[in-house]
């Protein structure tokens, strides 16, 4: 750095200048040509004060948090490495204080149940609605391995609403007179649901009465004898094939 003066500093519109002479604290640094003060020095009395002021104001405390916030999230859309730092620093942060955050996410869904319920209500049909497949096979999975349970709660549920369960039966019935024609042999369809009886067995449409693709008629080559778990598996899912009539 130039040696000069600070007559010469204010004369030439400086605010600053170099005497090359250490400060009574020994900082070999420029000085302010304002108060003849040490940058160095000058710098820690102010963060001094500026500490002090924090603790003790809070309007300037929160304005300082405000701006810092503000050139964080500026720096944090433009700066590559800035980005990948902070989310590294808050990663080890987390890490280091798992167990307070767990307790504090607990606490704060204790105190709002509704808005608990409401964000895990949007998390999940977002996350359906990307993974659908998983979630109807994990569904059936759980099925499977707690049949018993499933079917307990199946009847539970129809018990505590019989007037949905009588709403559906009725759609069902209404359904079937609708698809069946007049040439259709209720006679034939008759002895199917006989027999399904006889045999333990459920009688299902091969093509499904009411389908997203295709919809069947209720007679008797459209209907077919199978199990109970066979048709809560196939649903109302028609994959082509051949309509077998009865005998």
């Amino acid at each position: 750095m130039q040696v000069i003066s600070r007559k010469e500093a204010k004369a030439a519109g400086m605010t600053r200048y170099y005497t090359g002479v250490p400060c009574i604290h020994g900082h070999d640094a420029e000085r302010h040509t304002g108060n003849n003060a040490c940058v160095m020095c000058q710098r820690k009395t102010d963060f001094i004060y500026k500490k002090k002021k924090y603790a003790e104001d809070e309007n300037f405390r929160k304005k300082k948090i405000s701006r810092g916030s503000r050139r964080q999230k500026v720096r944090y859309s433009t700066d590559e490495l800035f980005r990948a730092y902070k989310r590294e620093h808050c990663r080890q942060y987390y890490l280091r204080n798992e167990d307070a955050f767990h307790a504090q996410s607990k606490e704060w869904a204790r105190q709002h149940p509704d808005e608990t319920r409401r964000i895990k209500r949007e998390w999940a049909a977002k996350d359906y609605a990307a993974n659908p497949e998983k979630y109807k096979t994990r569904a059936a999975e759980s099925r499977k391995a707690n049949l018993a349970a499933a079917r307990k709660k199946g009847r539970e549920w129809q018990k505590a609403n019989p007037g949905v369960v009588n709403y559906h039966n009725t759609c069902r019935r209404a359904l079937k007179m609708k698809a069946m024609p007049a040439w259709a042999d209720k006679e034939k369809i008759k002895q199917i649901y006989l027999e399904a009886k006889r045999l333990g067995l459920v009688v299902d449409h091969i093509i499904p009465l009411k389908s997203k693709y295709v919809c069947g008629l209720h007679v008797e080559n459209n209907l077919q004898l199978i199990t109970a778990t066979e048709n809560a598996r196939k649903g109302n899912k028609f994959e082509g094939g051949h309509c077998f009539a009865f005998a």
